[in-house]
């Protein structure tokens, strides 16, 4: 019997049946030759699995046999006796297989974010909400930067995105100014809005949940949000941590390279422990 890890859900709108989105896990003997030795075997005896990294598959309910709990072990600080767990990730590299860490992975928002449940028979609205971020100049011949963001809804279709109406200023960040400073409000609220929140609309209780789900910004400011020294740094890819002499460089190993969000707030946190600025640099 095949184990599969289930990444999400979908609704078909033809048929109105659900589909899951599902990622296949390997046990000890079925993993590929090189991976195999003493180590791996015992820790297969353990309840260790593999995850395989390759292209997802949607299936049909009705083609689940039974539940299987699978935990990520860089997810959970506890991991139950006996429950399948995954380490490493196989996957497949110019057409060789290569195995990683599996905290180098992305996580599915469902690991890290807890809502709270909306209260019985109330409507829910939820919110997508877009962030876009640029600076320009606010004189012809003296440039002084002034940062304009604005806010979209992600809901709307995309003709209606388009109309200047639909476009929100959230505030003017001023020439010198912190972008930090500026959008922490910003973000307070936005945690609140991420756990729900109960508004009136056309006077009836409604519950709201909003999240940030887009921040789209020119190169410059998108680095400067993401904590990214800018591109002509060694490593100025927001994305990846390939150096900036080897961007041209077609042969890489993407997986292995990228930035994990989960890995980079580590790395901030342990930046803000340090004392002197040199030592955060």
């Amino acid at each position: 019997m095949t184990t599969w890890k289930v990444e999400s859900d979908l609704k078909n709108a033809n048929d109105d049946q659900y589909r899951l989105r599902i990622q296949k896990v390997v046990n000890y003997d079925n993993l590929p030759r090189i991976f195999k030795g003493m180590s791996r075997q015992e820790r297969s005896v353990a309840s260790e699995v593999w995850l395989q990294d390759e292209p997802f598959q949607i299936i049909t309910i009705s083609e689940v046999l039974e539940k299987a709990t699978v935990m990520i072990v860089y997810q959970h600080q506890h991991i139950p006796e006996g429950t399948l767990k995954i380490t490493e990730i196989i996957y497949k590299y110019h057409g060789h297989w290569n195995i990683r860490d599996a905290s180098l992975s992305y996580q599915h928002p469902s690991d890290y974010i807890t809502t709270r449940s909306p209260p019985s028979s109330m409507p829910t609205y939820k919110i997508f909400i877009d962030l876009y971020y640029d600076d320009f100049g606010t004189y012809r011949n003296v440039y002084h930067s002034l940062g304009g963001i604005y806010l979209q809804f992600g809901n709307m279709p995309a003709h209606q995105r388009k109309l200047i109406k639909n476009h929100f200023v959230l505030g003017f960040v001023p020439f010198g100014g912190n972008f930090d400073e500026f959008i922490l409000p910003f973000i307070s609220e936005m945690k609140k809005l991420e756990q729900g929140k109960i508004m009136k609309l056309r006077d009836q209780d409604v519950w709201v949940i909003a999240g940030l789900g887009v921040v789209t910004s020119d190169l410059p400011q998108g680095n400067d949000m993401a904590g990214v020294k800018r591109h002509n740094a060694n490593k100025g890819c927001r994305t990846c941590l390939v150096p900036h002499e080897s961007l041209t460089n077609y042969d890489q190993d993407v997986p292995k390279s990228s930035r994990y969000h989960h890995i980079t707030d580590g790395q901030f946190k342990e930046i803000l422990q340090e004392n002197t600025p040199s030592a955060k640099a």
